[in-house]
């Protein structure tokens, strides 16, 4: 089934002009660690490198995609340029999945050859591409190959499983403009391809959007959007991103269209909201908030905890890709709802297992920090963890120590601070 979508012709606000600030380097490096997330995410562990030869010889021109997805045509902003009238503006997307290469015709006018023993989709260091007047050849053959192995654009993860795709959440889409605003529909393939061209599984009728604008990707950890160097990009709430994670809730920009993610399964996600703030003796954790906290953590693999006086320290554990979409939000969920109900009044995140973790983890110890009566700290991270901390703010909203120790006397001493009568009062 197609899921033909229209708007009304929709004048867009003007967006409002932002502050000029100095963060260049720090989008730098936000736009790394989101990277290396998304590498972790699809299993690229390391650059695509291609040979690119043209038609009467010659030596081959070598390319390294530091990327785990590339975008080869005949625009400028493509991945790999392929500079020839017969190559369209975005003919194919090179994409890593499961430490597999996938191959996609991006709907281009001429199509892509295939020369070697094996069928597309999937790309082996055997095959040889070729895209107008260029041969495009895999150079590694360290990639997984399983040419049995279904297309992305064909395989329904609702119908069925396979253990190359992993355990991927239900996801679906509020459509938020036009005739249709308010229809849902559900997102029931690995990869699925949004653009004007009706042979797009999500099809956006209105000229201010390309052909093939972007692809979804439905991953273990949630949703991806990725830009396929459609009109105007593609905006993750307010902001451009060339790719990105869609968290419950989220909302994402095609054109003219706004689409809101939701995962069915998540409804029973608590309220992101502070616990009310108090202060008092009775408030303190009792015997049975330390055994339920126990109790409820006992097979936590992502975010196992420790009670420490009226502390809550947790340990996030692994990245992203080594964690089902469903175990992070369920463990999260469960330190949230002991934060919100029991008599923790603070919580500690260490980082010392683990030397970095990804942006879905780092949401979940966000929801953590917030949710904290009394405050949060963090410590124990890696230097290349504590830089992450610093781009991302952490670091400047909840307060940073080399030790856990340090951390839980600090937040002690400040509770204790909090708690003393000022002077002049009665």
């Amino acid at each position: 089934m197609q899921f033909l979508v229209s708007v009304n012709r929709l004048v867009t606000p003007a967006r409002r002009g932002r502050r000029e600030t100095s963060t260049q380097l720090t989008r730098k490096e936000m736009d790394a660690q989101a990277l290396k997330t998304f590498s972790h995410v699809v299993g690229a562990p390391r650059p695509i490198r291609l040979a690119l030869r043209e038609e009467g010889g010659g030596p081959p021109d070598v390319q390294i995609v530091d990327s785990p997805y590339a975008i080869l045509g005949r625009g400028r902003n493509s991945h790999v340029r392929l500079n020839s009238s017969d190559v369209s503006y975005r003919h194919a997307c090179l994409l890593v999945l499961g430490g597999r290469i996938l191959c996609l015709d991006l709907l281009s006018a001429r199509g892509i050859s295939w020369d070697g023993p094996h069928r597309a989709p999937w790309l082996s260091a055997a095959d040889r591409l070729k895209i107008g007047p260029y041969w495009i050849q895999l150079l590694d053959d360290g990639w997984a190959y399983t040419p049995e192995l279904p297309s992305p654009l064909d395989f329904k993860p609702r119908d069925q499983k396979l253990p190359e795709f992993g355990e991927l959440p239900e996801v679906e889409l509020q459509l938020l403009t036009g005739k249709r605003k308010n229809a849902v529909f559900p997102v029931n393939r690995v990869l699925t391809l949004v653009g004007r061209d009706e042979r797009c599984r999500v099809t956006c009728a209105d000229d201010e959007v390309s052909r093939v604008h972007c692809a979804l990707l439905l991953a273990p950890s949630g949703l991806w959007v990725i830009d396929l160097l459609g009109r105007n990009g593609v905006r993750i709430g307010d902001e451009p991103a060339p790719f990105g994670c869609l968290a419950e809730g989220e909302v994402f920009h095609v054109g003219r269209y706004g689409f809101r993610v939701r995962y069915p399964h998540l409804s029973e996600t608590p309220v992101s909201q502070p616990a009310a703030a108090s202060t008092t003796a009775d408030d303190a954790p009792q015997p049975d908030d330390a055994q339920a906290a126990a109790f409820l953590t006992r097979n936590h693999q992502v975010f196992p905890v420790e009670v420490v006086g009226q502390s809550l320290v947790v340990f996030p554990q692994g990245d992203i890709r080594e964690f089902f979409y469903q175990d992070i939000h369920l463990e999260s969920n469960q330190v949230t709802r002991l934060l919100q109900t029991r008599g923790f009044r603070t919580v500690v995140i260490d980082f010392k297992d683990v030397p970095l973790v990804g942006s879905v983890i780092l949401d979940a110890v966000a929801t953590f920090c917030r949710n904290a009566r009394d405050g949060a700290a963090m410590c124990g991270a890696t230097p290349e963890m504590r830089s992450v901390l610093e781009t991302m703010n952490f670091s400047s909203i909840w307060p940073y120590y080399q030790s856990r120790e340090e951390a839980l006397r600090s937040l002690d001493a400040s509770q204790a601070t909090a708690s003393s009568p000022q002077a002049g009062s009665p």
